[in-house]
């Protein structure tokens, strides 16, 4: 999704970027959402890592995929798997164009983190093409990404169907339904992750660490007008816990 908040902002104080977090070892999955690539071709592209200082850690990080677009072609990187790099590291993926080292996108900051539990794997995609999203073409890909979300909430939705019994006028449960849902908060995203985080709001096939959820309000951000980064919150519904209970 184009981030739309472009438009200067004087009161910023903090510019600090989120660098989402890659766990060692782990598949990670994106697509590029981007207007169609006219050039370079796309065989002379290489996907590389750099450090903060601006070293090349990793040459060739992952093979870069396409689809076909507008006469173009789009990027998306599946399977991805990076080893070896500093744990608590900042690191910047970068695709440039192999025939003159032309860079052609600077993706968001990563930091490298060992496996643990204080982040959550969100995997998604749509069932069918959305934004610049071309999954119609990649009917298997699921976009895969870590991101610092944290449960806040956790309600629930009822619905009793009821009646009272003729005999004994006890109150009787006919119909039962429960809709569980979560508040999840984003920890100080920036501008292009609370960008991905509205796109993520208008996808219908989500698992978060592998369990189903579906959106039920899209995502909101608690503005800082002094910082880059903010807070934000999306609720979901969880999907494993709604039941329909029928007792005819």
């Amino acid at each position: 999704m184009p981030i739309t908040n472009t438009l200067p902002n004087n009161y910023i104080t903090n510019s600090k970027e989120y660098a989402r977090p890659i766990p060692d070892g782990l598949e990670t999955s994106f697509f590029l959402n981007t207007e169609p690539i006219l050039t370079p071709v796309s065989g002379n592209l290489r996907l590389s890592i750099f450090d903060r200082f601006g070293v090349e850690v990793i040459s060739d990080a992952s093979p870069i995929l396409t689809t076909t677009a507008g006469g173009g072609y789009r990027i998306y990187i599946e399977d991805m798997v990076l080893t070896g790099l500093n744990f608590r590291q900042v690191y910047i993926p970068i695709i440039y164009d192999t025939t003159n080292s032309q860079v052609l996108f600077e993706l968001s900051c990563f930091r490298f983190v060992e496996v643990e539990d204080k982040y959550i794997e969100v995997s998604f995609r749509h069932s069918s093409d959305i934004f610049n999203y071309d999954y119609e073409q990649i009917p298997n890909f699921r976009n895969v990404i870590f991101l610092d979300l944290n449960v806040i909430d956790d309600q629930g939705e009822y619905e009793l169907n009821q009646y009272s019994e003729a005999s004994t006028g006890f109150i009787r449960n006919q119909k039962n339904q429960l809709k569980s849902f979560v508040t999840l908060e984003s920890f100080f995203f920036d501008a292009v992750a609370h960008s991905g985080m509205k796109s993520l709001s208008l996808h219908d096939d989500i698992l978060l660490n592998g369990l189903p959820f579906q959106v039920k309000e899209g995502y909101t951000i608690d503005t800082d007008i002094r910082s880059k980064r903010a807070k934000g919150t999306i609720e979901m519904y969880d999907q494993d816990l709604n039941e329909i209970n029928l007792n005819i």
